[in-house]
């Protein structure tokens, strides 16, 4: 098996939208029913990928490849630029006539490259390919010399919740993200 990390291309936009909503907890089977853009979230966040000035773009997002086939995605960025970052959704969000997302906060700060979006395909589950792609945040947050890596994990998903305390994140305070119950956590990237 042959794993390979990379930085995205403007055409894995399709895999960094997927990622995201999976991410999201969404079930890309049922749109209609999870969210409140419907289909159109596959074509929303594909857009907000193919933007350069997007929190979403392909820029800030990383691929993993098994065998050549794409595996997972992590989408982060520096945690000072999210404002500007968000500006690209809302005129997204504009251009496709949809309603406002409720609920939406900042989630991170300045002094924290933020694990945004970090998705493993389910086929791939199991290979160590999130930790993986956590590794390659951290290598990008030291040549950004920001000293965190953050992230938000969903209250009821306790399966990552594990995996990021295992890999040395620790529990900062609770969020209220999207109308969820959220927990920040983070780690220092200089230490393993």
């Amino acid at each position: 098996m042959g794993i390979l990390i990379r930085i995205a291309k403007r055409e894995d936009s399709s895999y960094i939208a997927k990622a995201i909503l999976l991410a999201l907890g969404m079930d890309l089977d049922n749109l209609e029913e999870e969210s409140i853009w419907g289909e159109k979230c596959i074509m929303l966040f594909q857009n907000l990928a193919e933007r350069e000035d997007s929190q979403y773009s392909y820029k800030n997002s990383f691929i993993c490849e098994v065998d050549a086939s794409v595996a997972g995605v992590l989408v982060a960025y520096d945690g000072a630029k999210l404002i500007q970052l968000r500006n690209a959704l809302y005129d997204e969000i504009s251009k496709m006539g949809l309603g406002e997302p409720k609920g939406l906060t900042d989630e991170t700060e300045s002094g924290e490259f933020y694990i945004d979006s970090l998705a493993v395909f389910e086929e791939y589950r199991g290979r160590g390919i999130a930790t993986k792609l956590i590794e390659e945040a951290r290598t990008k947050a030291l040549s950004l010399n920001i000293e965190r890596l953050g992230l938000l994990v969903d209250k009821e998903n306790s399966n990552a919740a594990k995996l990021y305390t295992k890999l040395g994140f620790e529990y900062i305070e609770d969020k209220l993200f999207l109308g969820h119950k959220m927990e920040h956590m983070q780690k220092q990237v200089n230490i393993y």
